[in-house]
């Protein structure tokens, strides 16, 4: 990933471009952020035996309660943002976070170019950076809290050969 300092006014249109939203439907200005969350590696017990299929709605929910909790974190923290207007999430499984610019801090005119001097296009391609690290760490704590045997209260075992 280059510099922002490094962008030139086509790289930084192309950078910013990527961010883009699709999934907005007014005509806000408006950034995308894939929130889904792939390969969670749960531990045996409640893939196999007596953890998994008696407690799937336990798991389902604890497994939501974190999500939430961790989604909720992560918008608070793009929502502090000058130019935020407010964000939601969108797509058939909600696995977009939609961020909405306030009118007056838009980056595009009305033509779909750059409307802003190369300072403020750094600025902002910055902030979506920063947005998108930010949701890359709370994807991966959600991925290695779900992964950890002590979050889902399964004992450790030994493993000791004395043991058996």
């Amino acid at each position: 990933m280059a510099s922002l300092r490094s962008l030139n006014r086509d790289e930084l249109a192309r950078a910013l471009e990527r961010y883009r939203s699709r999934h907005h439907q007014g005509r806000e200005e408006a950034y995308d952020f894939n929130i889904k969350i792939h390969r969670v590696d749960l531990p045996r017990e409640l893939r196999y035996g007596r953890y998994g299929r008696e407690n799937a709605v336990e798991v389902d929910e604890k497994t939501q309660r974190l999500y939430n909790d961790e989604f909720d974190d992560f918008t608070a923290g793009v929502g502090t943002h000058e130019w935020v207007k407010h964000s939601y999430q969108a797509g058939r499984s909600g696995g977009w976070l939609v961020v909405l610019v306030k009118p007056g801090h838009e980056v595009w005119n009305e033509q779909g170019d750059l409307s802003v001097s190369l300072t403020a296009a750094r600025r902002r391609l910055g902030a979506l950076r920063g947005i998108e690290a930010g949701k890359n760490d709370g994807i991966r704590r959600i991925q290695e809290t779900l992964s950890s045997r002590d979050f889902w209260g399964i004992p450790k075992q030994d493993w000791s050969p004395r043991d058996r």
